[in-house]
């Protein structure tokens, strides 16, 4: 809630009212969550800007008591980034109050979101799905969230992300010093999406 510079990942949110609410927030990356069977939204965006949802599992969402639950929402936001997640047997899929405003693919050809109730083939490939026969593991018709919402570049398949780098934070104290001054290196701040920071290794190379 009125976060900025946030990143939340590698979490299991699960049978909650809702799984992730970003409310008026800037600059949040939501990355390779597993985000399933929550009653109302999935992940729900409110009143925020400027940020990524990508490489999330979000499964089986918005089958509570709720009629507005969704997979992923978006409410007075913009320029949110929604791609390579896996939206799978949600209530509704998704739900978009930005239109063009927001994006839901990553251009070609990254590609955009895999829908489980996506019905188009793979038989073309390039920018314009224009390129046959020359499949490409992205669907040759958009994928229609609302009138004005669409997933250009659907994935045929699952996205299955690749194991990212660590990343390495570390602090020095003193900042300076002479030859003689003893100086502490502390890497508690490194972290890494798919391992607990005390399975890193750190070794210092001066």
């Amino acid at each position: 809630w009125q976060s900025r510079g946030v990143v939340l990942g590698s979490n299991n949110l699960s049978s909650n009212g809702e799984g992730i609410r970003v409310d008026g927030s800037t600059n949040v990356t939501l990355s390779r969550n597993y985000v399933s069977s929550n009653t109302y939204n999935g992940v729900h965006f409110v009143g925020s800007s400027d940020s990524v949802t990508r490489e999330n599992d979000i499964t089986s969402n918005g089958d509570g008591p709720s009629v507005n639950g969704a997979g992923i929402r978006l409410d007075s936001s913009a320029r949110i980034l929604v791609y390579h997640n896996n939206l799978l047997g949600n209530a509704v899929q998704a739900v978009d109050d930005g239109g063009s405003g927001n994006l839901w693919d990553g251009g070609y050809p990254t590609g955009g979101n895999r829908w489980s109730d996506y019905s188009g083939q793979d038989l073309c490939s390039g920018p314009g799905q224009d390129v046959c026969p020359d499949p490409d593991g992205i669907g040759d018709v958009v994928y229609v969230v609302d009138p004005d919402t669409r997933d250009r570049y659907p994935l045929m398949g699952l996205y299955v992300p690749t194991n990212a780098p660590p990343t390495a934070a570390f602090d020095l104290f003193p900042s300076s010093g002479i030859v003689t001054t003893v100086f502490t290196a502390d890497a508690s701040a490194s972290w890494d999406l798919e391992d607990a920071a005390e399975m890193l290794q750190v070794r210092w190379d001066w």
